[in-house]
C-alpha cells in the first residue's frame, strides 16, 4: 500500500509508544498525528498495536492507550476516507 500511493507513510511498532517516563507515550502519540496531519495525506500503521493495550493496571499504559483512542476519535472530521 505503501508503494502505491503518494500519501506519507509512517510505520510505529506498538511497544515503541510505551514510554518509562509519565507522560512520554501520550506525548509520542500527540506528536506522531500532529506530523501525520501537517504532511497529510498520511497513513499511520501501528504494528503490533496489541502491546499497547495488554497490559492492564499500569497508568502510563492506559494513558497511552487512552491518547491513542482521543486521536483516533473524530477522525472522519480529518478527512479520511473509510473503507469497508
Amino acid at each position: 500500500m505503501a508503494n502505491s500511493t503518494s500519501a506519507t507513510f509512517f510505520r510505529v511498532v506498538g511497544s515503541e509508544l510505551i514510554q518509562k517516563y509519565l507522560g512520554d507515550g501520550p506525548k509520542l502519540v500527540r506528536e506522531l498525528f500532529r506530523v501525520a496531519d501537517d504532511l497529510s495525506p498520511s497513513i499511520v500503521f501501528i504494528d503490533v498495536i496489541v502491546a499497547v493495550g495488554t497490559k492492564r493496571g499500569e497508568r502510563e499504559i492506559q494513558r497511552t492507550m487512552l491518547e491513542l483512542l482521543n486521536q483516533l476519535d473524530g477522525f472522519d472530521s480529518r478527512g479520511a476516507e473509510r473503507f469497508g
